[in-house]
C-alpha cells in the first residue's frame, strides 16, 4: 500500500528535492497528528478491556485485541512520520563539495550529508521516508481483517472443524505468521526502488516505469483486492448461514409453541440455540462493520494510485489527493468506535475503567457456567 506521500516533493531527474511545506501540508500534517492521537488513544483503551479486563481469552478476542495494537503501532507512526517530515530538509541536509552542469544528474555531484552518515542516510531513504513501516502495519491490519473473518466462517459455518483446530495456541501463530508475511510487499520498492541521492532519496537506475506499474499492480492485488474478496465472500457466507439458523429456530418455536385462541403463547426457547445464534451474530455483525469500514475508507486512495501508477493524472495538491489519504488514515482510529456502539463487553470494560475498577472480576462461577464453549465462549451478555 505505499501509495500516500506527506510530503510534497519536487523532483528534478533522479533527485529528490524538497520544497518548504505549503499550506496544504501543515493543515494535512495536523491532521494526521490529530487522528493518530485519536488512534493511540481509543486502541489503548481496546488493548486494556481486552487484554487486561477480559476475563475470558477466547480466539476472537485475541484477534481483537491483536487488531487494536496494530492500529495503535499505526497511530505512533502515523504522528511521527508527520512531525519528522517537518524537519526533513534539515536532517538531509547535504553539502555539494562538486557540482558539475546543471546538477541534474547525480553522478556529477559529490558531497557529503551534514548530520548522517551514508549508511543512515541510505538505511532512511529506505525505510524511513519511503514509508515502509507505515504501510507495513497498513498491511498487517488489512490481513488481521481477513484472517478474523476467516476464523468467524469456521466458527459460524462448521464449529466442529472450529472446535478441533482452531486453539488459542494456533491463534497466536496465525498473529504472528501475518506480522511476517503481510508486508512482504512492501519490501520490494524498499529493496529495489528507493536509494540514497545527494541531499534526499531517489529512485534507483534499475527501476523504470514499467517496474513501478507491475509492483503497483501486484500490491493492489495483495493488500486490497484478494482481502476485499475474501472478506466478502467469507461475510456472505456467514450471514447466509445466521439468517438460516434464524428462520429454523422460528420454526422451531411455532411447533414447540403453536398459537392459541385462548391464551397467550408461552415463549419457550431453545436456549442452547439462541445461545448459539446471539452471540455469533453480535461479534460476527461488529466484524462485518469494521470491513465495509475499512472498503469504504481504502478504496479511493488504492483505486485512484493503481490509475496514477498506469500513467494517469494526480494532483498531490488537490483535494481528492487529500481526501483519499485522510480517508485511509482514519481507518486505524474508528474501530474503538464501532466496539463502543456494539461490544457490551467493552462498554462494560470502559464502565470499569471509568470507576477504577481494576481489579474487579466477574462472578467465577456464573461466568464459567454462562461462557458457553460451543462458540468460542462469548456469553451473549458480554459480547
Amino acid at each position: 500500500m505505499d501509495n500516500v506521500s506527506i510530503s510534497t516533493p519536487v523532483t528534478h531527474g533522479t533527485i529528490e528535492v524538497i520544497h518548504n511545506l505549503s499550506a496544504n501540508d501543515i493543515v494535512s500534517i495536523v491532521m494526521y497528528v490529530i487522528i493518530g492521537t485519536f488512534g493511540i488513544i481509543g486502541n489503548t483503551l481496546v488493548m486494556i478491556v481486552f487484554g487486561l479486563l477480559t476475563q475470558k481469552k477466547s480466539q476472537v478476542n485475541m484477534f481483537i485485541f491483536d487488531q487494536a495494537l496494530i492500529d495503535g503501532c499505526t497511530s505512533v507512526l502515523l504522528i511521527l512520520f508527520g512531525v519528522v517530515n517537518v524537519f526533513r530538509p534539515k536532517i538531509m541536509a547535504f553539502e555539494k563539495d562538486i557540482d558539475v552542469g546543471n546538477g541534474t544528474n547525480t553522478s556529477s555531484i559529490t558531497g557529503h550529508f551534514l548530520y548522517l552518515s551514508p549508511s543512515t542516510a541510505e538505511f532512511l531513504c529506505r525505510f524511513w521516508w519511503s514509508r515502509f513501516f507505515l504501510f507495513a502495519c497498513f498491511a498487517i491490519s488489512t490481513w488481521n481483517l481477513t484472517v478474523m473473518s476467516i476464523e468467524r466462517y469456521f466458527a459460524v459455518l462448521h464449529p466442529m472443524t472450529y472446535s478441533r483446530n482452531f486453539s488459542k495456541r494456533r491463534a497466536m501463530i496465525m498473529m504472528g505468521l501475518i506480522w511476517l508475511i503481510a508486508p512482504i510487499m512492501q519490501y520490494i520498492p524498499t529493496i529495489f526502488q528507493y536509494t540514497c541521492g545527494p541531499g534526499s532519496c531517489a529512485f534507483q537506475e534499475s527501476w523504470s516505469n514499467a517496474a513501478g506499474i507491475v509492483v503497483g499492480l501486484a500490491l493492489f492485488v495483495w493488500e486490497f483486492v484478494l482481502p476485499v474478496c475474501i472478506m466478502a465472500f467469507v461475510y456472505y457466507k456467514i450471514v447466509t448461514e445466521m439468517r438460516k439458523k434464524k428462520m429454523a429456530l422460528r420454526q422451531k418455536k411455532k411447533l414447540v409453541d403453536p398459537p392459541s385462541a385462548t391464551s397467550t403463547p408461552t415463549r419457550m426457547p431453545n436456549r442452547g440455540a439462541s445461545k448459539i445464534v446471539h452471540p455469533s451474530s453480535n461479534i460476527t455483525m461488529t466484524l462485518c462493520i469494521l470491513f465495509a469500514v475499512y472498503t469504504f475508507c481504502w478504496a479511493p486512495n488504492q483505486i485512484t494510485f493503481l490509475q496514477f501508477n498506469f500513467g494517469g493524472p494526480l494532483n498531490f495538491t488537490g483535494a481528492w489527493y487529500h481526501i483519499t489519504v485522510t480517508l485511509a488514515f482514519l481507518n486505524c482510529c474508528v474501530n474503538p468506535f464501532i466496539y463502543a456502539l456494539r461490544l457490551q463487553k467493552f462498554k462494560k470494560g470502559m464502565n470499569m475503567l471509568m470507576k477504577g475498577k481494576w481489579h474487579r472480576r466477574t462472578r467465577e462461577s456464573r461466568a464459567k457456567m454462562t461462557e458457553s464453549t460451543s462458540f468460542n465462549g462469548i456469553d451473549s451478555n458480554t459480547v
